[in-house]
């Protein structure tokens, strides 16, 4: 069994075992060669994390997901599978996301035309997906409660930089600018009353965007409304 942690070109090459009980002929692949079939799924990985985890009702979930699976003499995936000892986000859908992508990559044959079983760690972590939070305010004014919610709002970056990315028909948002959104943080989690200050015109698609993902999250119950506002900054 060969581990291919990603970027790491000091990982030496050699053969592997196959997984299971059955027994089946050894095969070898060159771990070079699994780092760079697997760096070709980066960014469908990211994108699994971005739109189950992130976007999920526990967003702030990160660290290791060890995927496990056989490659066959063929080249392709015969089987994969989630390690749960070796994982460190506990996410279904997560999951399901990875093993879709692992299952439609193509390596090398082996050699010696026997299969190769291995081990893939990915590492997410929130702040590689961070928008600029320029500053966040609650009202009354309170510094653990600032910061929690600070937090929460910093692992939401990917989506708001999803609301200003440009798209077809949309022009792209220029460097600098500042949305400005205020709302009340309720006793649910749930925020209400999302309101944009002083959108500029050229952007109205991001605004009407971050005002839905805004008020579409839920944070942290506070045990009294709580009146938050965030500016975020296009960097």
């Amino acid at each position: 069994m060969v581990e291919a942690p990603t970027g790491n070109d000091d990982v030496p090459t050699g053969d592997t075992e196959p997984q299971g009980d059955a027994p089946v002929p050894h095969g070898s692949l060159r771990r070079s060669d699994i780092r760079a079939v697997m760096g070709t799924a980066a960014s469908a990985m990211r994108r699994c994390y971005e739109e189950t985890v992130l976007r999920g009702p526990e967003p702030h979930a990160e660290g290791r997901v060890m995927t496990s699976f056989v490659v066959g003499p063929d080249g392709g995936v015969q089987a994969s599978q989630i390690d749960p000892a070796r994982t460190e986000i506990e996410s279904a859908a997560l999951h399901q996301c990875m093993l879709e992508v692992v299952d439609g990559l193509r390596f090398p044959s082996p050699g010696g035309g026997g299969v190769v079983g291995v081990n893939y760690p990915w590492v997410f972590s929130v702040s590689d997906f961070s928008t600029e939070v320029a500053e966040v305010r609650v009202t009354p004014d309170t510094p653990r409660l600032l910061s929690r919610v600070e937090g929460q709002l910093r692992v939401f970056g990917a989506s708001f930089t999803s609301c200003l990315t440009p798209s077809p028909g949309h022009p792209a948002v220029r460097t600098g600018l500042e949305i400005r959104v205020r709302f009340e943080l309720t006793a649910t989690g749930a925020a209400r009353r999302v309101e944009v200050v002083d959108p500029a015109l050229e952007v109205a698609h991001a605004v009407s965007c971050v005002r839905e993902l805004v008020a579409t999250r839920r944070f942290d119950p506070e045990p009294q409304p709580v009146r938050v506002e965030l500016r975020l900054r296009v960097r």
